[in-house]
């Protein structure tokens, strides 16, 4: 019986390049990637690549990643600064030239990223030649080896992280955003490969649950 193969990459580079595609028809083609969402196929693109730079060297493999990264922050930080925005607006703290500030600041990421779809034409011939060229199969016992490896090689970086700082944390950025970072990718494998990775349920219990998970905790859809 021959075995399924299954490539998860070109699912979420395909939702991409629709996306980019129909970017091309809008006014604004920057606030409409940002509109349709496009940054969740991004980060699923991204993390494939991410983890495949790992035990694959390829040097298109590298360079696909960067441009994927480059999208995604971009998007990221289109997303951030609207965010402040609506958050912000609901303060009274906060004054009118502060609201303008990151307003300007919006309107300049938005500008610049709509030149450069522009410049790239969408990027369109860049998504076609990963469509094409990423061809791994991941549903190879050698391959899923190696991700077993690497992702719990991942976990075990971010539990020696969190036991460096044993009275906690007191920087936000180079402690409690870094160790969320490592541990979102980890997460966003379990997504972004389609069906490979399954996560076995745990029936011991641990003390650090009835503090940490909590109600509200369950119910977050995130």
């Amino acid at each position: 019986m021959a075995i399924t193969q299954h490539f998860p990459f070109q699912v979420h580079c395909k939702q991409i390049l629709s996306t980019f595609k129909k970017a091309k028809a809008s006014k604004d083609p920057a606030l409409f990637l940002h509109k349709s969402k496009v940054r969740t196929p991004l980060f699923m693109a991204e993390a494939i690549l991410r983890i495949s730079d790992t035990f694959i060297s390829d040097k298109e493999i590298k360079e696909w990643y960067e441009l994927i990264k480059k999208l995604e922050d971009t998007l990221g930080e289109i997303d951030n600064y609207i965010t402040l925005l609506a958050d912000f607006s609901k303060l009274k703290t906060v004054t009118t030239p502060q609201l303008e500030y990151i307003s300007k600041k919006l309107e300049k990421t938005i500008d610049k990223f709509n030149k450069k779809l522009n410049k790239h034409d969408f990027y369109i011939k860049d998504l076609e030649e990963m469509d094409k060229g990423f061809k791994i199969n991941f549903n190879d016992k050698r391959i899923i080896a190696k991700l077993h490896e690497e992702i719990k090689m991942e976990i075990k970086e971010s539990a020696d992280f969190f036991a460096r700082f044993p009275s906690g944390f007191d920087d936000m950025e180079l402690q409690v955003h870094e160790l969320r970072r490592k541990l979102r990718w980890i997460s966003i494998y379990g997504a972004a490969f389609e069906g490979l990775i399954v996560v076995k349920e745990v029936k011991e219990k641990y003390n650090w649950e009835k503090k940490f998970i909590t109600p509200a905790v369950i119910k977050n859809p995130f």
